[in-house]
């Protein structure tokens, strides 16, 4: 469903998207100047969104959810992937505790992952 003018987003809707970015920036190793650049805003209005000061929401998240390979309903919404949608569902099911030590237990995998696939090229 497309927002119209009239239409007014959920409560904390700007939470969540902010949170979000910040997470994507933290995972993807992306500066606040660098994400400014790849939108084409300066750095100040960044920091200014991220803290809930600007407007031109719908564009400019857009923009945001583009440099980092993602739609604008996965940025403000569930994710479009049925796998990805069950992956965040059962994550979010987890009792808070056990969920950093998944997060370093995925990490680690990842990181293997990667360091075998280089070593058999």
């Amino acid at each position: 469903m497309a927002l119209s003018k009239t239409t007014t987003p959920p409560p904390n809707l700007d939470a969540i998207v902010q949170e979000r970015i910040r997470e994507w920036m933290r995972v993807h190793r992306v500066s606040q100047n660098r994400l400014a650049t790849r939108i084409g805003r300066p750095q100040p209005w960044v920091s200014r969104y991220l803290s809930s000061e600007n407007e031109d929401l719908l564009e400019t998240l857009s923009r945001i959810a583009e440099v980092f390979g993602h739609s604008l309903p996965a940025l403000v919404g569930k994710p479009n992937d049925p796998d990805e949608a069950e992956v965040v569902e059962l994550f979010r099911s987890l009792p808070k505790d056990v969920r950093p030590l998944l997060m370093q237990m995925l990490r680690t995998w990842l990181r293997t992952s990667i360091d075998d696939g280089r070593s058999r090229k």
